[in-house]
C-alpha cells in the first residue's frame, strides 16, 4: 500500500473539480470503486493511477510513496 495515496487521490479529484461520478464514468469503473480508493480500502492498479495522473494533471510521482531519508 501507498501510504497517503487515498487523501491524495481525493484531494487531487477535488482540486479538479470532479465528482466520484464523473471519475468513474472516464475511467469506465463504478462510483464505489472510486470512493474505495480514496477511503483506502482498495489500491488502484498501475494502469488506472497513470490514467489518475493524467485526469487530474498531476504528476505520476505525487502518487508515489515518499523517498525515506
Amino acid at each position: 500500500m501507498i501510504e497517503g495515496l487515498d487523501k491524495r487521490l481525493q484531494n487531487s479529484r477535488i482540486n479538479a473539480g470532479l465528482s466520484r461520478a464523473q471519475i468513474a464514468r472516464l475511467l469506465g469503473v463504478s462510483g464505489s470503486l472510486i470512493g474505495l480508493y480514496e477511503t483506502g480500502v482498495r489500491q488502484p492498479s498501475l494502469s488506472t493511477l497513470i490514467k489518475l495522473s493524467t485526469i487530474y494533471k498531476v504528476c505520476l510521482l505525487y502518487t508515489s510513496p515518499s523517498p525515506r531519508d
